[in-house]
């Protein structure tokens, strides 16, 4: 039985120690006094900061792709950025030019990089503060090997291509359809907590679709009277759904599955590591079963829209839920100039008719900053001003009310004009 090490913390706070850790990878007295050595190392002493190290670098080898897998793939390259940025201690910029991908395709390949580290040591961590029993254990989906036959097939159906961003909320919905008649006869209920505004994410939607569709196949043959909860959150360049599972007739202690489960839920990692994301499961004190699945976030051109009518904004969102845009908002001038210098949208849309501020003057503000004038500005308005909107240094003029397909045309135009690296 493993030491129970205190409370239970928060993954997120693991997450932000791991962030941590790495960066001081080559710091051992650093590492010894460093909260992670606390939670993986035991016992505690002075070589607590070389053994951490040695932790983390044997999570870094776990994150190497496994043998068949295109070098071309966000798998390869994120294990590449682990150990060109981490190991050999080159900074993002030299880490980008070696991977030759733009900083931005960098930051997106750090944050999947640290987060698969991440759950290597969270997993590690889960099974030394919960005793040794096989209801406590990590469910360990790749620990039996697929058959030839069934792993061509995976390798052919996930390598296929995202062809263009996708709606998570409607693509579960239809998966629901899908297994809905078979989860009614079983008794198995569904709690779905999925907001249909999270960003687009860059999955192939057929795969997609397997993979759901083998997860709920999977938990529907659990038992009759399963309940499941499924909620997605976006977390960094990634959304992850959480499908939690409480059985009503399995006890605690017969966990991990059967052998042919097992190697179902092998399939199903298989198939999302193709697509560039992450598959975890594991049981907690308490039996409930956990499956994560996380995927990268598509593309998205960052817009930022400046107006005080709430209603617009309202509406303005609605507009471009199914589309590649992520939409922040300013009603301040002084948070609108912020936003601009500090978020870099690639696109400010700009109402000039607001009653406490003008929005002239914020456009020559823009124009006049050498941070801000390369951003193209479209100004919102209700009166003809358009020539004075471009005298000013306006991209384009769209006359109010705004209907979604004169909004989508202009975000799409300057969209594809984008320099390379701005959209994200």
């Amino acid at each position: 039985m493993y030491k129970i090490v205190g409370v239970m913390i928060d993954r997120a706070v693991f997450s932000q120690y791991v962030r941590q850790a790495l960066v001081h990878l080559d710091d051992p007295v650093y590492l010894n006094g460093h909260p992670l050595a606390e939670l993986l190392i035991d016992p505690r002493g002075s070589a607590a900061g070389p053994l951490l190290r040695e932790r983390i670098l044997d999570a870094i080898d776990l994150v190497r792709p496994p043998a068949g897998i295109p070098e071309t793939s966000s798998a390869w390259r994120c294990y590449r950025y682990l150990v060109l940025r981490f190991v050999q201690g080159l900074d993002g910029e030299e880490v980008a030019r070696a991977l030759s991908v733009s900083s931005r395709q960098a930051r997106r390949d750090y944050h999947r990089a640290v987060e698969a580290v991440t759950d290597i040591l969270w997993r590690g961590y889960l099974r030394r503060i919960q005793p040794l029993e096989p209801s406590h254990l990590d469910v360990e989906p790749d620990s039996l090997p697929l058959p030839p036959l069934l792993e061509d097939e995976i390798e052919s159906i996930g390598a296929a291509p995202a062809t263009e961003p996708l709606n998570l909320a409607a693509t579960l919905n239809s998966v629901l359809e899908t297994v809905g008649p078979l989860a009614r006869a079983e008794s198995v209920r569904f709690n779905v907590e999925v907001p249909m505004d999270l960003p687009l994410i860059a999955v192939n939607r057929a795969v997609l679709r397997q993979v759901f569709i083998g997860l709920l196949s999977y938990v529907i043959s659990l038992g009759k009277g399963t309940r499941l909860g499924i909620a997605a959150v976006e977390r960094g360049d990634s959304v992850s759904i959480t499908l939690t599972c409480v059985t009503r007739d399995r006890p605690t202690g017969e966990w991990p599955p059967r052998a042919d489960q097992h190697a179902r839920l092998a399939a199903i990692r298989r198939l999302v590591e193709l697509q560039g994301g992450r598959f975890s499961s594991h049981v907690p004190r308490g039996g409930e079963l956990h499956l994560e699945v996380q995927v990268p976030i598509a593309e998205q051109t960052t817009v930022l829209v400046v107006d005080d009518n709430p209603d617009f904004i309202r509406l303005f969102r609605r507009y471009v839920r199914s589309f590649p845009y992520r939409v922040i908002e300013a009603n301040l001038e002084s948070e609108a100039l912020r936003l601009a210098r500090e978020a870099r949208p690639d696109l400010i849309t700009l109402d000039v008719m607001m009653p406490t501020q003008d929005g002239w003057e914020i456009l020559q503000r823009l124009k006049s900053d050498p941070e801000t004038r390369g951003i193209p500005v479209v100004v919102c308005s209700v009166l003809g001003d358009e020539p004075l909107a471009r005298s000013l240094g306006a991209a384009e003029f769209l006359s109010k009310p705004v209907t979604q397909r004169e909004l989508l045309a202009v975000l799409d135009r300057w969209r594809r004009l984008a320099p390379s690296g701005r959209a994200r």
